[in-house]
Parts: C-alpha cells; structure tokens; sequence
C-alpha cells in the first residue's frame, strides 16, 4: 500500500494528512511524477494568504482573506503590472460587485495572454519572470472570486473546498492514456485526491457552469495531460438527487455543442488518485468541523510519498 503524506503547518505546529493511493496505473504513474518533483527540489507554487506566502492554494476556507474587496485589488494589481509592460494589455478593471460575465471577460484575458503551454505567444514567452507571475496570479484570482459568488448564491455542491498543490521546476507534463479516461469522476467524495488541471484554457463543466460565451471554441479544453500537480478536496459530495437534476440539464446543453454525454474523453470533473486516510483525528467530526480543522493549518510545508 502506497502512502501519500501532506503536512501542513500552522502557528501549533504541523498537521499531516495521508491519502491511501488508488491501485489503478494512472495513480501508479502519477507517483513517479511527485518522486521526481521532490528528487528534484521542486519548490512548492506559493500564494498570498492572510498577508504572508503560503505553500499551496487554499480556495473555501474559513478564515481567511479571500473576500470580494480583497481580490478585486489584488486582481487590479496584477493588471497594473501587466500594463505596465505590454500597455493597454487588459483594458478592464476588476470591482468588489462584479458579476459572473466580468470574471468570464477577465479571464479571456488570461487565455489569450498566456497561450497554450507549449506553444506561449511571445509577449508571455519574452517577458519577465515578474510579469509570467502576474498573469498566473491573476487566473488563481479571477477562479477565486468566482468561488466565493457561488458561496454567496449556488447549491452547496458547486462551492469549492480544495487544497491545490503545484510542484514548480520542470513542471513536465505528461499525455493521458485512452485508458485514463474512464478515471475521471464528476462527484466528487470529501478526502479525494485528485490529478490538477494542467491546461491553459476552460474545462467544459467550467464553460457550463459559468454560463461562459466568451471562451470561445478554441480554449474549451478539455484535459489532455497530467503531471505531478495533484488537488485536496474537501467539498460537498454531489447527492444522488443533485447529480440526476445537475444531468438533466447539462447533457442537453452539452448535445446542444455537438458533444456526446458518453464520451468519456470529454475529461468531465477530476482522475481521483486516491482517497484521505480518516485516522482519529478526525473521529466523529463532520464535513464542516474537519474544514474548520484544517482551516489552521493553511500551508503546504513538504510532500512525501511513502511505498
């Protein structure tokens, strides 16, 4: 049995969480990615939270300073330096009221600033490590924002809780297998850990969700690859009866585009990697109060697999 451990630090210490990996050969590979990540000292993607730099991007949490006023500035601000190298670059400006359509028209920007990660146009494969920076930031900040409206008014299974985990470095990413398709799973299960979504562009249940007409064909990309990145998620499982009404609805739009409900390379939701290992901490704890838990703990300090 192959070990997953995650430890978390906080001002009490540190918290380590141990996902039990999945015998599937997706999972199996996945492992020799994050081998070679931590062979390699690949630093741990930080992000600003609370004032300070944290390893990993937390999105749902209690706590916190993720709130409208907080990212409309810091959205601004990224804008403000990618203006300030490739003028008039973004031409709109982030506010604390804005709506879905906003963040759709945002991120459009992103996707087009930052191109395909094989082939980036050359005002992001030119430009300053600062400025690469500023436009990852701002997609980790329009994707925020946009969890924290449907906090605000969407069913409890479309609120994102989730621990994501980038491994910088080589960042080496590596082409699913036709057989890796039939991983992915739409519902998720609180303790799932799950394959990033390492694309540039807009996952189809994305486009949907975010009732998004401004992507446009070319940047609906479902996903193709996998690499050492991985996500924890800790949101609400989908219902028998939320996922049937959830069905009902998005497979008629997706018939509407041309695309087959059944086709599993649509890559609908997440590959689950593996599961967390519910030890006695957690012991008679719900959903809530585990999040509430770990709301302490928001900082990925190390990686290690354990076979």
């Amino acid at each position: 049995m192959t070990i997953l451990e995650v430890v978390l630090k906080g001002t009490d210490g540190v918290f380590p969480l141990f996902y039990q990996m999945r015998e599937v050969p997706v999972a199996r590979r996945w492992l020799g990615y994050v081998e070679q990540a931590i062979e390699e000292g690949a630093p741990i993607e930080q992000h600003v939270l609370n004032g300070r730099d944290v390893g990993g991007h937390f999105i749902g949490f209690p706590n916190t300073d993720i709130n409208r006023e907080t990212l409309a500035a810091r959205i601004n601000d990224c804008i403000d330096v990618l203006n300030a190298h490739a003028p008039g670059a973004i031409d709109m400006r982030a506010s604390p009221d804005q709506g879905q359509d906003e963040l759709n028209r945002l991120h459009k920007y992103f996707e087009r600033h930052r191109g395909r990660i094989d082939n980036p146009p050359p005002t992001f494969a030119t430009a300053p490590e600062y400025v690469k920076r500023a436009l990852e930031n701002f997609n980790y900040l329009v994707h925020d924002f946009e969890n924290v409206t449907r906090e605000e008014g969407c069913d409890e299974e479309q609120v994102a809780v989730t621990m994501e985990v980038v491994f910088l470095g080589s960042r080496t990413r590596h082409r699913l297998l036709d057989e890796d398709y039939e991983q992915f799973r739409m519902a998720g299960e609180i303790g799932d850990l799950h394959a990033h979504y390492c694309e540039v562009g807009k996952e189809i249940l994305d486009v949907y969700s975010d009732g998004d007409t401004v992507v446009g064909d070319d940047n609906i990309r479902p996903q193709r690859y996998i690499s050492a990145d991985f996500d924890c998620n800790f949101a609400a499982p989908w219902s028998t009866e939320y996922t049937r009404r959830y069905r009902a609805k998005f497979d008629p739009w997706l018939r509407e585009r041309g695309y087959d409900p059944a086709d599993k390379q649509l890559s609908l939701g997440r590959i689950v990697l593996g599961r967390l290992i519910v030890d006695q901490r957690f012991h008679g704890l719900n959903r809530q109060q585990i999040i509430e838990l770990l709301s302490g703990y928001l900082n990925v300090a190390k990686v290690v697999v354990h076979r």
